[in-house]
């Protein structure tokens, strides 16, 4: 009897550890979670039009999240396509255990887009810094986004890191000088912005 136990304790805690490994490296496939994910987005963003293909479940260990993962969504915000390569949603792994969907961060990949089109997306959009420079002083060119967002509890944005380039670009820096067709990668978070 006591081997009958220790072969079933042995073999559960195989098939968890097989569930643990499948879930940190392949992930699991579903498209169950793509109706309440829009909705959710949609009502923090109205202006937002969201449709998700396959959400790939993952497990991230070292931080104790899972994370959803698709790539190419389709994403219209203010009657502009947002060509997001990727984007990956973290929700906190002891929460959902408590029942309690929180989403902690957002991690977006967008894909190259003119700068012109970025003007119309950014306007609704906090923080304030980063869209006043990117409103104010560029015109022209093609922008890429590589977005860190961390969320508070009514889905707000908290803090964030982005980091990108752009490429052919005209940059008003005064009055008296303008770079035209730029090529340039930058940085910026809430207090800062590094342009190399």
């Amino acid at each position: 009897m006591k081997n009958l136990i220790k072969k079933i304790i042995l073999i559960l805690i195989l098939l968890l550890t097989a569930v643990i490994i499948f879930l940190s490296t392949l992930g699991f496939e579903t498209s169950n979670f793509n109706e309440i994910i829009s909705k959710q987005i949609k009502i923090t963003y109205p202006s937002a039009d969201i449709k998700l293909k396959k959400i790939k479940i993952k497990l991230d260990l070292r931080n104790r999240n899972l994370f959803l993962s698709t790539d190419n969504p389709s994403i219209v915000y203010k009657k502009t396509d947002v060509p997001i390569k990727k984007f990956d949603i973290y929700f906190d792994f002891l929460d959902l255990l408590k029942s309690k969907i929180k989403i902690k961060k957002a991690i977006i990949e967008i894909d190259e887009f003119e700068i012109n089109e970025a003007k119309s997306v950014l306007v609704g959009i906090k923080p304030s810094n980063l869209k006043t420079l990117l409103l104010n002083n560029f015109s022209n060119g093609t922008i890429k986004l590589n977005l860190n967002i961390d969320f508070n509890e009514n889905l707000k944005i908290d803090d964030f890191k982005v980091s990108g380039y752009i490429k052919k670009g005209n940059l008003l820096l005064s009055k008296k000088i303008k770079l035209i067709n730029t090529n340039f990668n930058f940085i910026a978070d809430k207090k800062l912005i590094l342009i190399n």
